[in-house]
């Protein structure tokens, strides 16, 4: 989804873009209303971002044929979105940031006043940036021909640690805090988690228990649903995401300063990814 500033938007005449071609006008428009300040954020650290816009856009990094693996990071979907993006950072329409303190510090100074994110960056932000409240809203991610896209960006997952005490207690909590109704509505409830439930029917149940103040009273899992239904199917992930997603990250903050091309990180995180496959006795298609 698309995370805006509505009050900076509605003073400065901006548009809320639907496309990847009126993104582009955005950002330029919030540089020109405010020179400090952008409409999005290329993570210098995060390769999740890159890789959701890459399966919107139609790519699919893996693949399989016969008893091989087809690994294509650089298809032409991929190639688009690295052009795209690429050119927005080298032309410093959007921040090249970490995702951690450097980006909500930017939110926090007025500096970044749109992004593309998760479901969970709802919660995140309000319990991050919670004095400005009412001032934020959320739309569909803009796509690249006007219709309904979306794609998966990341997740979240419980971990009970090897040699914990009561971990059996642990597992029966972690069951209850994500399947049951009454577990879920404790978890959403205090606005510090916005997490999109893998289960359906319990999408109603975070509807209502999370609160809508801090985004002036906006139903943000309508906006969540409605972007849940248009994920880009297809998409398979691949049987070395870690070596993946470091090779990627290993580059990512060269290309704001024009060191590289985005689409040659994608191209040295395909190298890597298939020797380290070959490495461990894996069949990848030529």
């Amino acid at each position: 989804m698309m995370f805006y500033r509505n009050d900076f938007f509605t003073s400065h005449g901006i548009d809320v873009p639907t496309t990847w071609a009126e993104y582009r006008t955005m950002t330029g428009q919030v540089r020109k209303a405010d020179p400090k300040a952008r409409g999005g954020v290329l993570y210098t650290d995060n390769p999740g971002l890159l890789t959701a816009l890459a399966q919107q856009a139609g790519s699919q990094w893996f693949d399989t044929e016969k008893d091989a693996w087809k690994v294509s990071l650089t298809d032409a979907p991929s190639r688009k979105v690295a052009d795209y993006w690429g050119d927005l950072a080298g032309q410093d329409l959007v921040h090249s940031l970490s995702s951690l303190d450097p980006f909500w510090t930017s939110v926090q100074q007025n500096r970044t006043v749109a992004y593309v994110c998760a479901s969970w960056c709802a919660g995140a932000q309000q319990a991050t940036v919670a004095d400005q409240k009412g001032k934020w809203s959320v739309a569909p991610v803009p796509t690249w021909d006007g219709k309904p896209a979306s794609a998966m960006y990341g997740g979240s997952s419980f971990v009970i640690p090897k040699g914990a005490r009561n971990s059996a207690a642990a597992a029966e909590f972690i069951k209850w805090i994500t399947t049951d109704p009454e577990g879920m509505k404790a978890w959403v409830s205090t606005g510090t988690s916005s997490m999109f439930p893998a289960d359906p029917r319990l999408v109603p149940v975070t509807k209502s228990a999370f609160p809508t103040d801090y985004f002036g009273g906006q139903d943000i899992y309508a906006v969540g649903s409605e972007s849940y239904k248009s994920i880009v199917p297809g998409w398979t992930w691949g049987p070395v995401m870690g070596t993946t997603n470091t090779a990627v990250v290993d580059r990512l903050p060269k290309v704001a300063d024009g060191g590289t091309k985005l689409i040659d990180v994608l191209a040295d995180a395909q190298r890597a990814t298939v020797e380290d496959m070959e490495r461990r006795g894996m069949k990848v298609a030529p």
